[in-house]
């Protein structure tokens, strides 16, 4: 499941939140799991671009698999 987001990047497990900011994998180059941008995983936890949460893999796919749409979001 991937989504093209800006810069020509792709997120793995892309969710959308409702200010237009999107919550999914760190970037990847394609849409292939072997393209992952190494500098964006090494910055895990770090701020990410304007508009992106980034997280492991897994995260975002559990996010992504077990929150529904109408589910609130606070982020601190």
């Amino acid at each position: 499941v991937w989504r093209r987001l800006s810069d020509n990047v792709y997120g793995h497990y892309t969710s959308g939140l409702a200010n237009q900011a999107y919550i999914h994998s760190v970037p990847y180059s394609q849409q292939s799991n072997s393209s992952l941008i190494a500098k964006a995983y090494n910055n895990l936890g770090n701020t990410a671009d304007i508009g992106s949460i980034y997280l492991a893999v897994a995260d975002a796919k559990w996010i992504y698999e077990n929150i529904l749409d109408t589910t609130t979001v606070i982020i601190h």
